[in-house]
């Protein structure tokens, strides 16, 4: 927990100084005691989480990928000569096993331009797509498959 800390924190301050880096140390030790205390994590907790750390990050990096090309898409379709378009609501049922997966597919899919997931329960979701092309596959797409290899 405290390497997360620590790395989260010399993301996120941009600058990498004796004095960011002293007390940043700091401040990630006080975040690990108080997270142990308050929220019950303990070392033996914390070592199956850095397995998933590697896959956690490449998924990030596909759905900002994704999020790219879905907003060069959605600029497209605006902009390009008038045309009609067809929004429609999707309905589907995961596969996903565990809340926080469900969790971040419904995220991940609000996140991409051109899609919002309306209504997320269990394992039934209802999306909103701007236009047929964007809800094509949404039951199958790449972010439930990734996400499963999380799940594991």
């Amino acid at each position: 927990m405290f390497v997360l800390f620590f790395a989260v924190w010399l993301l996120l301050s941009g600058q990498f100084t004796a004095e960011s880096v002293l007390f940043g140390l700091i401040a990630s030790a006080l975040m690990t005691v108080f997270s142990r205390r308050v929220m019950g994590s303990t070392v033996r907790h914390d070592l199956p989480l850095l397995h998933k750390t590697g896959p956690a990050i490449r998924y990030f990096g596909f759905l900002l990928w994704e999020m790219l090309k879905s907003c060069l898409s959605v600029m497209k379709l605006i902009y390009t000569h008038p045309r009609e378009i067809h929004p429609k609501l999707i309905q589907f049922h995961t596969d996903l096993k565990t809340d926080g997966g469900r969790v971040l597919l419904a995220n991940s899919i609000t996140l991409t331009p051109g899609t919002i997931t309306v209504y997320a329960n269990g394992a039934h979701f209802c999306v909103h797509a701007m236009d047929d092309a964007y809800g094509d596959g949404i039951e199958n797409c790449p972010f439930s498959q990734k996400i499963k290899g999380l799940e594991e």
